[in-house]
């Protein structure tokens, strides 16, 4: 059973880093990430709560560059669901910072 899933969405290499959809958003239970990296480099994604605690890690570690797929399932890092409310998706690559708003409704 895997909590997330990352698959290269397309053979053409992107030429900036950005975060590029998160659906359903509103989401339950599942939440599609898509984002862009151009460049070989270290990427983190996390998940945080609005009082800005970390809920969730779904990537840390070095990756290729292609646009990229995750499937966060609503499940915190200490494996309970997280409750309805606003969470932000944070992408790290190198000292580059994107950051999206999604709202789990149950």
């Amino acid at each position: 059973y895997a909590l997330f899933y990352i698959e290269d969405v397309n053979n053409e290499l992107p030429d900036k880093f950005e975060l590029i959809n998160c659906y359903p958003n509103p989401f339950n239970p599942n939440v599609n990430i898509e984002f862009s990296v151009p460049d070989e480099a270290m990427i983190s994604v996390d998940i945080y709560d609005v009082n800005g605690n970390k809920v969730k890690t779904l990537v840390n570690k070095n990756m290729n560059p292609g646009l990229i797929s995750l499937d966060w399932d609503g499940v915190s890092d200490s494996g309970s669901s997280v409750s309805s409310g606003v969470y932000l998706i944070q992408i790290k690559m190198n000292q580059n910072i994107v950051m999206k708003k999604i709202t789990m409704l149950k």
